[in-house]
């Protein structure tokens, strides 16, 4: 299961019914009966380029077919292909420096090519090397076209989480970023894989930190950093994180 730090609790951890496999004895358990253990937990959300969500085929047709012009994909795709035609062919070194290690690549052709180069010859003297790894280099950009995972502008990925206070309605959010980056403010579009119909991607309202204190009387109670809360008002006919392809809060990731 998944669970939030609330400040006002202090160093208990409060257990739903759900969440007790079996009956245990707590009064004569071992120790080892009464860790908590925790496997991951949430990490800061950083934007794109360096950790930001990227699009892919179902995420763009989702969104085509909900109204978001076709040229914002493309203008994106352009960008990433012109990146990619400078890292892999600016010049030679490019061509070489790009290819992976030896254990990354996959069996065949370009393997070869990469033998060679830690050798300490240089396989784009050679014709069959050069040919090698044009070919290497050119599977990739077929790749990179046809499964769409460009990075998008202004994206975050984060674990989704419950508003136990019940105070968020159902189209609001809460989305605190990294580093002092200050809170998410405004319309949002939240997806989560796989996303392959349109109630897929839902569009909420990011409340703003002076909000959230207007509303909260003081800061929010929860720790939320790198996280999107979502709302569990009374008025919400369904979980949110169940319109984002059947999600819930075990840990989901949009």
């Amino acid at each position: 299961g998944g669970w939030n730090v609330d400040r006002t609790l202090g160093d208990e951890i409060e257990i739903r019914r759900s969440q007790r496999k079996w009956a245990v004895d707590w009064a004569g358990c071992g120790e080892h009966d009464r860790t908590f253990e925790v496997k991951t937990w949430a990490k800061p959300a950083r934007p794109a380029p360096t950790e930001g969500a990227a699009l892919n085929e179902q995420f763009i047709a989702v969104c085509e077919a909900r109204g978001v012009p076709v040229e914002v994909f493309t203008a994106i795709q352009e960008e990433h292909l012109r990146g990619f035609e400078d890292e892999r062919f600016g010049d030679a070194s490019r061509a070489m420096t790009a290819l992976p290690p030896y254990e990354g690549a996959q069996r065949g052709k370009a393997r070869l090519a990469i033998q060679i180069r830690d050798a300490g010859l240089d396989p784009m003297q050679e014709p069959a090397g050069m040919r090698w790894i044009v070919e290497y280099h050119a599977g990739a950009l077929h790749s990179l076209r046809r499964e769409a995972h460009y990075r998008c502008p202004q994206s975050w990925r984060a674990p989704i989480a419950p508003d136990f206070t019940q105070m968020l309605l159902p189209n609001e959010c809460i989305c605190k970023l990294a580093d002092g980056g200050g809170y998410v403010e405004g319309d949002v579009l939240i997806a989560r894989s796989p996303c392959t119909a349109p109630w897929d991607v839902q569009k909420l309202r990011a409340i703003g930190h002076l909000e959230i204190l207007e509303r909260y009387k003081g800061d929010f109670p929860l720790l939320h950093d790198g996280i999107v809360l979502l709302s569990t008002h009374a008025s919400c006919t369904h979980a949110p994180a169940h319109y984002l392809a059947g999600g819930d809060y075990d840990g989901d990731e949009v």
